[in-house]
């Protein structure tokens, strides 16, 4: 989604060379970003997503400019769409850990992005270690073998596939638990 923003604020917005911000399609006269993660900690009951085309311009600016929300990078996107669409349904305590991992990755003072395989990996391990822990002690023989078993694939599926969808990355993990532990979730 393309906001048209004040003149100053693109011009701050292309003189930025940091993480996230380097990773928006920025233009002259605004940038493309479909949400905000706003909050002010790690802490995950604190922040929260905000879809950008719900708030005022003058509003969104001022509280990227306070460091108040941060805008989700393009790799990010594809997530929360799916979070929004089906994971707050799927685990309310999964979609927590979800804005809680990607609010921390923006935070990173690293300038560069994180890699699109990390942050597919690292919001799906939520899921899937709740999914185990419902049969598994995730600390037992049996649940770190599913654990272990369901990095190894998903890495392979987002290797084999790098245009693979969370969504459909989702559903093959979850496919995946369920065929180890013989449970229907």
């Amino acid at each position: 989604m393309r906001i048209a923003t004040s003149p100053w604020f693109s011009k701050w917005l292309q003189s930025v060379n940091r993480y996230p911000f380097n990773e928006l399609r920025v233009t002259r006269q605004g940038f493309n970003c479909k949400y905000v993660i706003c909050g002010y900690n790690s802490d995950e009951e604190d922040n929260f997503c905000l879809a950008t085309i719900s708030m005022e311009v003058t509003v969104l600016e001022e509280l990227i400019l306070q460091g108040a929300c941060k805008p989700l990078p393009p790799a990010m996107t594809d997530i929360m769409d799916y979070m929004l669409a089906s994971g707050l349904q799927k685990s309310p305590k999964w979609y927590r850990a979800v804005i809680s991992t990607l609010s921390d990755m923006l935070e990173s003072p690293s300038p560069h992005p994180c890699e699109r395989k990390d942050i597919l990996i690292e919001c799906i391990y939520w899921l899937v270690r709740e999914r185990v822990s419902e049969s598994y002690e995730l600390s037992s023989l049996e649940g770190q073998s599913v654990m272990d078993a369901w990095h190894y694939y998903c890495c392979h599926w987002i290797d084999y596939n790098k245009k693979i969808s969370f969504k459909k990355c989702t559903e093959m993990s979850e496919t995946m638990v369920v065929d180890f532990i013989g449970n229907d979730m």
